[in-house]
């Protein structure tokens, strides 16, 4: 398994930093057929490339999927302070990696590929990011919680019109409680 690092440091989040929590989130990318209505009103199949979650590193169990949810993969919670490490398996045919612009990017530890690479078929990525901001404060997205998208940028236009987008909501640290801000009330 191949680890990408991700860090981003300011210094009103050092002591957050070393005292945060590690969360390890399992999403597969997983194909499967999506049925069309044609305009004749027959059905069309499509087969399209999805993220999931899955309950632990066997890759085995997924966790369930409401019929709201359509083809958009599961949604990612963080907190500041948290260290994020999600493991992506592809179970697809063809590479596809995991980006975010809602957290910071940097190279792996051995600066060969950075955050973004490619997922090939039938292999694991861990994508490890430490949670030390939430985003600017600004309009609707004021307040304990900012959400922003994940997806695959192999071939961005391809890859999110496939199906493979998803939501990913980072939040201050309740500092009473010890968990996020926001993250009850959306579990």
């Amino acid at each position: 398994m191949d680890i990408v690092w991700s860090s981003v440091l300011c210094l009103s989040a050092i002591i957050t930093i070393s005292q945060g929590k590690e969360v390890d989130l399992y999403v597969g990318i997983d194909e499967v057929e999506w049925t069309y209505k044609q305009t004749d009103n027959s059905d069309a199949v499509i087969r399209k490339a999805v993220y999931r979650e899955y309950t632990d590193q066997s890759f085995s169990t997924r966790k369930p999927v409401t019929s709201q949810q359509g083809l958009l993969g599961p949604v990612l919670r963080a907190s500041v302070g948290e260290t994020l490490k999600i493991h992506v398996r592809n179970n697809a045919k063809r590479p596809f990696s995991f980006y975010t612009d809602g957290l910071k990017t940097q190279k792996n530890i051995t600066g060969s590929a950075t955050l973004g690479s490619p997922v090939s078929p039938g292999s694991t990525l861990t994508y490890i990011y430490i949670v030390t901001d939430n985003g600017p404060k600004s309009g609707s997205s004021a307040g304990d919680c900012v959400t922003s998208l994940y997806y695959s940028d192999v071939n961005f236009l391809q890859d999110t019109n496939s199906g493979l987008v998803g939501m990913l909501i980072v939040c201050q640290l309740d500092s009473e409680r010890g968990v996020g801000k926001g993250r009850d009330r959306h579990q």
